[in-house]
């Protein structure tokens, strides 16, 4: 089973999607997931224009290289396709830092790109399980990466030796899954909204009534009362419009039930 950054990608959002990955279903992209899905490649094909002019590279330097390229010794190589026993990925950016005075005279360390002003723990994972792979290879591990972010393409310098260890571990608990299992019940999140196993996972949550269909329902979404309203059945008369979930349920504070 070969480990891909999607899969990778899947499982520090969503486990049962690396299930359904790991199965090698697929399903129709949402309109949401495209519109996405093309603004991130705007911004990475016009973060590469800009790196090209950083690292003083002739316009017809490549855009996109392979893994054979990485004894080539370019300053910089673009979308470059890294593929170890167990892993592949897809760095956005591989640049050349020089090595010391033993062998190998240079080797190569990960950037990723992003659109976001922020940089979440997600995002550093991904950049050091691209470490992962690409150590794996070159037979150096770099000990930093760097993050392109944000409207005006800040460089974030990242220190990976935390997070490659982190991506390990990662990489061994998926190789636990077995694709064949029972999948977990689904949870839905804000993520949810580009996935496209979304339609699967929501008529599985309905037809348990799981309480993750409250976030970001509609009063009019029939599923809302229905949730609600199942446990509202044997309260009080009395009870205030609305109530606070740590009363009824085992969930963090802050949440609320609007009765319908």
């Amino acid at each position: 089973m070969i480990i891909t950054t999607k899969i990778f990608e899947s499982y520090l959002i969503c486990k049962c999607k690396t299930h359904l990955r790991l199965r090698g279903e697929t399903a129709l992209a949402s309109e949401f997931d495209l519109v996405h899905r093309r603004w991130v490649d705007r911004y990475k094909d016009s973060a590469l224009q800009i790196l090209r002019d950083r690292y003083h590279l002739d316009s017809d330097h490549s855009l996109r290289s392979c893994q054979n390229d990485l004894s080539n010794g370019a300053p910089a190589l673009f979308k470059c396709r890294l593929k170890s026993a167990k892993m592949e990925c897809q760095c956005d950016v591989l640049e050349k830092i020089q090595g010391g005075s033993g062998p190998p005279p240079f080797f190569y360390i990960p950037i990723r790109i992003i659109p976001s002003e922020k940089i979440f723990k997600t995002d550093q994972l991904v950049l050091g399980f691209c470490g992962l792979v690409l150590g794996e290879i070159q037979g150096i591990f770099p000990s930093s990466g760097k993050i392109v972010h944000g409207n005006s393409f800040k460089t974030h310098r990242v220190k990976l030796d935390e997070w490659i260890a982190s991506a390990r571990n990662i990489i061994e608990e998926i190789g636990k899954i077995k694709p064949d299992a029972d999948l977990p019940g689904p949870v839905l999140t804000n993520n949810c909204k580009t996935c496209e196993f979304l339609d699967n996972c929501r008529s599985q949550a309905q037809a348990k009534d799981d309480l993750s269909l409250l976030r970001g329902l509609s009063g009019k979404d029939e599923t809302w009362g229905t949730v609600v309203l199942k446990h509202f059945i044997d309260l009080p008369r009395n009870t205030p419009e609305i109530v606070t979930c740590d009363r009824l349920f085992k969930i963090p504070r802050g949440f609320h039930l609007l009765k319908i």
